[in-house]
């Protein structure tokens, strides 16, 4: 599943996909050179992260983790399309700020 600038209609079905979902933050990877988020999910917090969540055409992130338990819930991703920003927040009180590029995806797949 995809969603970018061009279909964000489909941001619905995609929070529903990953809502629930585990992923261990100290996991997060970001690609500076491709420009790429990833975070591994999964349905059990102590894993397989089976899933990730790529966002592409990422200028920079900030995560704020007032909690620092390392594992967190995915509860929903938004974005500000005017000011091309993806937030993704978790539980319990982890928000990930991403400021993105014109060309920004967000995908969410299988890993095999």
């Amino acid at each position: 599943m995809q969603v970018n600038a061009n279909n964000l209609s489909d941001l619905p079905e995609l929070i529903y996909l990953i809502h629930d979902k585990f992923f261990d933050l100290d996991q997060t990877q970001f690609d500076s050179k491709k420009k790429e988020l990833k975070l591994f999910l999964g349905t059990n917090s102590k894993g397989p992260f089976n899933q990730e969540l790529v966002v592409k055409d990422v200028v920079d992130y900030h995560v704020h983790d007032s909690e620092r338990i390392g594992i967190y819930g995915m509860n929903v991703i938004s974005i500000k399309e005017s000011k091309k920003m993806i937030y993704i927040k978790a539980e319990p009180f982890l928000k990930i700020v991403i400021n993105a590029g014109q060309n920004y995806e967000i995908i969410v797949d299988e890993i095999s």
